[in-house]
């Protein structure tokens, strides 16, 4: 075994040490220098494809705070070959569609993709789409109309509510797919979408749209998921302060203090709530099962 890279942050070791494992045969393993850094070591023969892979994870550290920890680690390697420190790339220099393209995996690019072709339609034919897309006309006695309660998420009535939505989504969706698999996104998309236009429904009638819930229920899965097991889902943890804002967003709609703005409540709650219980589950049980099978 050669050390292969040596981080300073658990977090993000763990994230590396996480892909090498699924892409090399050999044995990765991770120890703690008890100095506050953290030494991968892989098989000697897996050298090349592993510089490989901490190559393209390093390319995913886009946001400024996993840049931060990317500029400050350390790497090598043994036997006279080495690493110099790597460093997030800037997106300065990349096209919008490659940023894109980096940030997301094909789930979380083709839900948004398809939320800006439904938001692009709804200047020409909106009495259509609102007749098919929308919750109004959803009845449990009616399995042909339960995909009304995932429809909802596709409309959206305003630029800035669609950016804001399709940004979070690709931002936290994308380290989802990307570092939990398609089939962990797909799972929280559908109980983000089908749970909060239900509720959202049965409270206050079927007017409203948008993947608001959805994207409350990922950032709160990503907050208490790398809080209660980062070793498993450190690299999808957010930073507190967005679970804070997404908290008093949700609580400022409940008290009604936002002028000009009408709020879908039951949504918010609901994919926090929905976000929370997930995460803990995964947390908890999911991540702590692998966690007993690799030791």
């Amino acid at each position: 075994m050669i050390p292969i890279v040596k981080i300073n942050n658990y977090d993000i070791a763990c994230m590396f040490r996480d892909r090498l494992k699924t892409k090399l045969r050999n044995p990765v393993t991770l120890e703690d220098e008890n100095n506050g850094s953290f030494t991968i070591f892989i098989d000697e023969n897996d050298f090349e494809l592993a510089r490989i892979i901490i190559q393209e994870v390093t390319q995913e550290l886009k946001d400024e705070e996993q840049a931060r920890w990317a500029e400050n680690m350390d790497a090598w390697a043994s036997n006279g070959r080495s690493m110099k420190p790597g460093r997030a790339p800037r997106a300065s220099g990349e096209s919008l569609l490659g940023q894109l393209r980096s940030a997301g995996g094909p789930l979380t690019l083709s839900v948004a993709a398809a939320c800006v072709a439904v938001y692009l339609l709804f200047f020409f034919i909106p009495e259509s789409l609102l007749e098919h897309l929308s919750a109004a006309g959803f009845s449990w006695s009616e399995p042909a109309s339960w995909y009304r309660l995932v429809t909802p998420v596709f409309l959206h009535f305003g630029f800035a509510h669609l950016g804001f939505n399709a940004a979070i989504w690709i931002w936290a969706g994308g380290r989802i797919e990307k570092t939990l698999g398609r089939g962990t996104l797909a799972a929280l998309f559908f109980l983000g979408a089908v749970i909060p236009d239900y509720a959202q429904m049965h409270i206050s009638g079927p007017n409203f749209g948008g993947m608001s819930g959805l994207v409350f229920a990922l950032i709160s899965f990503c907050w208490i998921a790398g809080l209660l097991n980062p070793q498993r889902y450190g690299a999808v943890r957010l930073p507190p302060g967005l679970m804070i804002f997404t908290a008093c967003f949700a609580l400022l709609g409940l008290a009604d203090i936002l002028p000009g703005m009408s709020m879908a409540n039951a949504v918010h709650i609901a994919g926090i709530i929905i976000g929370l219980l997930f995460g803990a589950y995964m947390a908890l049980f999911v991540g702590g099962r692998r966690l007993r099978l690799e030791k």
